[in-house]
């Protein structure tokens, strides 16, 4: 279900439309527009924040917020994703979602050409092997995928994964560190957040070891009891690059009776399940997609206006969330 404040931005959207807020006009203050939505202020600061970054309004400071000018010539963005339109992308009034399974051919991505700007959203690597050569040819932004020549909007995966390490290591100096990752060698994001991993024990100088995760759940259980739990002596120090590997691991800990923060330190990313469902609350980052989604707009829109031609990086730090693990 969407936030409110997605229907509010789309009912001043079509304000502005029918031409009851011209091209120009000076908007509600909007105290007067978080009472006549009934909502509260915050509400509407976030509908306004996602109107500005998003071309349709403009704030001028000490005067207000007012109808854009230019309003007649939103740019039109092709928004390429997986599934289903996440997030906000409906909140831009210029974007087209556009699914990966209909680009699978040139002439299908040539199309794509009729549209100002394009957002890759989350693309895998034959996405982003095509898509090097529409960015000569289109503005492009890689939403949460970083790649070396393209503009990017990313969480932070590297950094992220380097301070949790850092941090651990510090704590447990006498410990051998494990990283949990996904199977697949081809798999990027795991790679981000290994090679941060990677960084910190290589500046401490301090030996670790990898262990590739399989699918199934129990064949994630045989591996860490195999190579963890039944191979050396608690405590022992995870990191893992999802929650995937989550039940998998309380599973075993519960099993083989250890205690959290005791004989367990771990860490992963995108784990924000309540207590009650680990039986433990997890050390975790979660990243902040609507920011990224925000950002990744405002950066198309930058180099669609401005042409500009060096590639330009964001990356946003992802949210901490200090469990007990």
């Amino acid at each position: 279900m969407a936030e409110r404040y997605i229907g509010i931005a789309k009912e001043i959207r079509q304000k502005i439309e029918d031409g009851s807020y011209p091209p120009g006009t000076l908007i509600p203050p909007r105290l007067e527009l978080a009472k006549s939505f009934g909502v509260a202020r915050a509400t509407i600061d976030r509908c306004i924040e996602h109107l500005i970054a998003s071309g349709v309004l403009t704030s001028r400071q000490g005067s207000g917020t007012y109808v854009s000018n230019s309003i007649s010539e939103i740019r039109k963005i092709a928004f390429i994703g997986w599934d289903q339109i996440p997030y906000e992308a409906d909140l831009y009034s210029g974007m087209t979602f556009i699914s990966y399974e209909k680009l699978h051919d040139k002439s299908a991505r040539n199309s794509l050409l009729k549209y100002d700007g394009i957002l890759l959203f989350r693309p895998d690597e034959e996405a982003i092997e095509w898509a090097r050569e529409l960015k000569e040819k289109i503005p492009l932004v890689l939403v949460n995928r970083v790649e070396e020549g393209f503009n990017c909007v990313s969480t932070d995966h590297r950094g992220a994964f380097r301070e949790i390490t850092a941090e651990r290591l510090e704590q447990l100096p006498h410990l051998t560190p494990y990283f949990l990752r996904h199977h697949e060698e081809g798999n990027m994001v795991s790679r981000y957040r290994e090679s941060g991993f990677v960084d910190a024990c290589r500046k401490k100088g301090r030996f670790y070891e990898k262990i590739y995760m399989p699918e199934n759940m129990d064949s994630k259980i045989q591996v860490l009891k195999r190579q963890i739990f039944e191979s050396g002596k608690a405590p022992f120090f995870i990191v893992s690059d999802s929650m995937q590997h989550c039940g998998a691991l309380v599973f075993c800990v519960r099993d083989s009776g250890l205690q959290w923060q005791k004989d367990i330190f771990y860490s992963d990313i995108d784990n924000d399940m309540p207590e009650y469902v680990w039986g433990v609350s997890i050390t975790s980052y979660i990243q902040d997609d609507r920011k990224i989604l925000r950002d990744s707009i405002s950066m198309l829109l930058k180099v669609i206006d401005e042409g500009i031609s060096e590639p330009q990086q964001i990356l946003v730090f992802p949210l901490r969330k200090n469990g007990m693990s």
